[in-house]
């Protein structure tokens, strides 16, 4: 593969005074061409947003890398210092949001959100880059009669805004974009919207797509490749395709389940299934696999320590003792 991210080994940990570290991830190793649309799937606290931000060097307070490195076009981005990172951030990689209301600045107008990032990155005058925003505004689907340009956040709809929120990330052609949950927010004709216009982007700008979810069916949209997590670790790695019709790992097949009725009789009876069980402390972690309390499939052997990488067939990885 001819990576344009390589993340090897990163473990981070978040702790306070007084407070005992958690593990929010833990030996995550992985690489990402540059022409690849990646999805990571989780339920919540598995890891996910954690990894975006510490891609971008944007862990919050109480959050630091303990091991590991995070090689991105040959710059270990984890010993990089805040003058590199700063070039790298919102030019080369960018991060779209969850909520785009809370990511735009309330009174601003839609246009000046856009010219600010790229005045930040670049050398243009005002009219040079007033006439670039209003060309990446037509790029996410704003036409110039619109007038979206010069509304404020609060006159857009939720899809509106992470139209203009996807204008900013891409204002600098950067390499690699983040999208952490962007659709969670939305109704669903709006995130079918957002999805084809990641999907388009990601083909017409030739650039690297990581698309954080927890919902299945919105990676199988516009993934080719899908990262599960669990508890910090990546449990899991395969082609879309492939992992969401033939899942290995029983975390994996749990999360399949969810949400999909079941109709035993008649359409009104309605089962939907869930993982059994609560994720587990990461502040207080077994020496065993993280998800053997909750696995339906347990061995003695998944308490006493983590199972390593097993190489499946079609580029599948898994992380299971039944594989072994």
């Amino acid at each position: 593969m001819d990576s344009l991210l390589h993340v090897q080994n990163l473990t981070v940990r978040y702790g306070a005074d007084g407070q005992r570290p958690k593990s929010a991830l833990c030996d995550v190793d992985f690489e990402l061409a540059g022409d690849e649309a990646l999805g990571l799937l989780g339920e919540s606290g598995s890891g996910k947003t954690t990894l975006a931000l510490a891609l971008l060097g944007l862990l919050p307070p109480g959050g630091s890398v303990e091991r590991g490195a995070i090689w991105f076009r040959g710059t270990n981005l984890v010993a990089a210092g805040p003058r590199v990172l700063r070039k790298i951030q919102g030019a080369e990689i960018s991060l779209v949001h969850q909520e785009p209301a809370l990511a735009l600045n309330p009174v601003m107008r839609v246009a000046d959100q856009v010219i600010e990032v790229l005045r930040a990155h670049q050398h243009l005058t005002g009219q040079q880059a007033r006439a670039k925003s209003l060309e990446l505004l037509a790029e996410v689907g704003f036409a110039p009669e619109s007038g979206i340009t010069d509304a404020f956040p609060h006159q857009l709809s939720g899809g509106q805004r992470q139209r203009v929120v996807i204008a900013q990330a891409i204002a600098c052609r950067p390499a690699l974009i983040v999208a952490d949950e962007p659709t969670t927010a939305l109704d669903t004709a709006a995130q079918r919207e957002i999805l084809v216009l990641l999907r388009d982007l990601h083909h017409r700008m030739k650039l690297a797509l990581i698309l954080i979810s927890h919902d299945p069916a919105v990676l199988a949209a516009a993934v080719q490749r899908i990262l599960v997590m669990y508890a910090g670790r990546i449990v899991e790695d395969g082609p879309a395709a492939q992992l969401l019709q033939n899942p290995s790992h029983p975390y994996t097949r749990g999360l399949l389940r969810c949400g999909l009725p079941v109709i035993p009789g008649s359409a009104q009876a309605r089962r939907f299934d869930c993982v059994p069980g609560e994720p587990p402390d990461l502040a207080a972690l077994s020496p065993g696999c993280a998800f053997a309390s909750r696995c339906p499939e347990r061995m003695e052997v998944c308490g006493v320590c983590a199972p390593a990488e097993t190489r499946l067939a079609q580029a599948q990885r898994v992380w299971c003792f039944k594989y072994e």
